[in-house]
């Protein structure tokens, strides 16, 4: 039987592993992204206007494959991180309406875990 993307990890693993293909993938689709720590990362609404789905969807997707999303680059921003990347674009006209200054927590995707998506 012939395992797709869809319903095979070990298969998406087997694509998101070769840091060649990310490397272009990433210069080409030119997905545009915010640059946090030297990575390009996207908030969840950034993800889903990409992808063309609802938020809900992605907020789906994350509950029933946390663990593989995060082994991917989610990573959920507090503290520290969040303080710094928050001081980087609050300000920014372009970006304020997708970071919310009251916000106690972000969640973020790398290139990585959006192609995960």
């Amino acid at each position: 039987m012939k395992k797709d993307l869809t319903t095979s990890s070990v298969a998406r693993q087997n694509v998101l592993n070769n840091p060649y293909a990310l490397s272009q993938l990433e210069t080409h689709l030119a997905l545009g992204g915010l640059q946090f720590e030297g990575e390009t990362i996207f908030t969840k609404a950034q993800a889903a206007e990409i992808l063309a789905i609802d938020e809900r969807t992605i907020d789906r997707y994350l509950s029933g494959h946390a663990e593989e999303f995060k082994a991917n680059g989610y990573q959920i921003l507090k503290g520290k991180s969040l303080k710094n990347i928050k001081l980087s674009y609050v300000d920014d006209k372009d970006v304020v309406d997708i970071l919310d200054p009251k916000a106690p927590s972000l969640g973020v995707f790398t290139f990585r875990a959006i192609l995960n998506l």
